[in-house]
């Protein structure tokens, strides 16, 4: 369950600007990325305070190099991770994702034709 969560946004074009900042400066002695699937086509319904962030789904560790950036994704607004670090994983963060800065975490909750998500930047 996401705990002491001081911040909750709607990305969007007006904000993303700010968003990408609030990330970065999170971010910016590194920090560890997971995800973790809510609802995946063919998959059984996991209900969000289930979630445990640690199992099933590999975690990626970044260095103070990495930075997120503002950009485009088949034409739709995103921040996404720039990063030489694991070179063939994308991550990247949509227009209309729900984003909560807690005291040790960023979580998103990204919804896509196939799936639903939580991401974890800590």
């Amino acid at each position: 369950m996401i705990a002491n969560t001081w911040e909750s946004y709607l990305l969007s074009e007006a904000n993303i600007e700010e968003i990408n900042v609030k990330i970065n400066e999170f971010c910016k002695n590194g920090f560890s990325h997971t995800h973790d699937w809510m609802e995946y086509s063919g998959m059984p319904s996991k209900s969000f305070d289930q979630l445990t962030f640690e199992k099933d789904f590999p975690s990626y560790k970044y260095n103070s190099e990495a930075k997120w950036i503002k950009g485009k994704y088949k034409d739709e607004s995103v921040i996404w991770l720039n990063s030489s670090q694991n070179k063939r994983i994308f991550h990247s963060i949509g227009i209309g994702t729900e984003i909560m800065f807690a005291d040790t975490a960023i979580y998103y909750i990204e919804a896509s034709k196939v799936c639903k998500y939580v991401g974890k930047i800590y």
